[in-house]
């Protein structure tokens, strides 16, 4: 298992006033955000879409209007990604998301180019400052996340440089948080991807057709050979939206168990579970599935 982007804070007390005093495990989370993950429930993710929320109680049923901690508490898991429409453009918002979802144990924000747009000039300016500000106050934020970046942005004119923009951008502390960029199957033999995904501090990738499925061990791979030591998180659909059609749940089983395999064997980092179209018998076989591996210790398959 890859383990040189976690850390492992290892103290059982610190100093105040000269007095030492014992940390609550509580109190070591909330005061050590990056903490090694241990099993398989650790480096599981939930997609949130906030603008997709509707109040009140949700079941599996009704999964696309959950909130991030309904949708967290659905699949008893505890890390979120705020995506969708990505980071709001003023604090007031972006704090309001944050703090709503702070139960969260990790957490990674999508955003979005100062216009909201995938197109040049592909600036972050004011976008980055208002990660670091956010950073300062919640520092479990882990990473940012750029969406859609091998497909609507290259064909826009992204490139490795817009990436190392970013990192200028979060330098000193704030280089705690990574840079994640979405790297969808289809399209990440482009020439220019190469150069973008060895810029990324994690390749986020994605298959949008269920049919390729099947190739997950050989998509996996090519990241693998083109950056070697570059920590993957692999996206699980749980639609197929390449096809249009639900997921049917003979590949769904094939995608879950096959991200299981890869990561035990320490070829990926982590799996997010995303779908923003209702199906409950879906739902609930990836319920059901998380309960069954999600206590599994990371490396010691059954």
């Amino acid at each position: 298992m890859r383990t040189k982007h976690h850390l492992l804070f290892c103290f059982g007390f610190v100093l105040a006033i000269g007095h030492p005093f014992a940390l609550s495990a509580e109190d070591e989370i909330e005061l050590n955000p990056r903490v090694k993950p241990q099993v398989m429930r650790d480096i599981m993710w939930v997609w949130s879409t906030p603008e997709m929320d509707q109040e009140g109680e949700h079941t599996l049923a009704t999964w696309a209007f959950a909130n991030t901690v309904q949708k967290m508490q659905l699949l008893n898991l505890q890390n979120a990604m705020m995506c969708g429409s990505g980071l709001p453009d003023n604090d007031e918002e972006a704090i309001k998301l944050t703090e709503d979802a702070l139960s969260a144990n990790r957490m990674v924000w999508e955003i979005v180019a100062d216009d909201g747009s995938h197109k040049p000039p592909f600036a972050y300016t004011k976008t980055a400052a208002r990660i670091r500000r956010l950073y300062d106050k919640y520092p479990k934020i882990e990473a940012v996340l750029l969406d859609d970046m091998t497909s609507l942005s290259v064909n826009a004119g992204f490139e490795a440089k817009h990436i190392r923009a970013i990192r200028d951008l979060l330098p000193d502390k704030y280089l705690d948080i990574k840079i994640w960029g979405v790297v969808y199957t289809m399209n990440m033999r482009q020439p220019v991807v190469d150069e973008i995904i060895k810029a990324l501090d994690v390749v986020h990738l994605w298959v949008w057709h269920g049919r390729d499925l099947a190739d997950l061990d050989e998509h996996v791979a090519f990241i693998e050979e083109l950056a070697p030591e570059k920590p993957i998180v692999l996206g699980l659909y749980l639609h197929d939206y390449g096809e249009g059609r639900s997921m049917p749940l003979d590949i769904l089983q094939q995608q879950c168990q096959t991200a299981l395999r890869l990561a035990h064997a320490g070829r990926i980092e982590g799996m997010v579970f995303l779908t923003v179209i209702n199906n409950a018998e879906v739902l609930q076989w990836t319920a059901d599935w998380i309960q069954e591996v999600g206590d599994q210790k990371i490396g010691e398959a059954p």
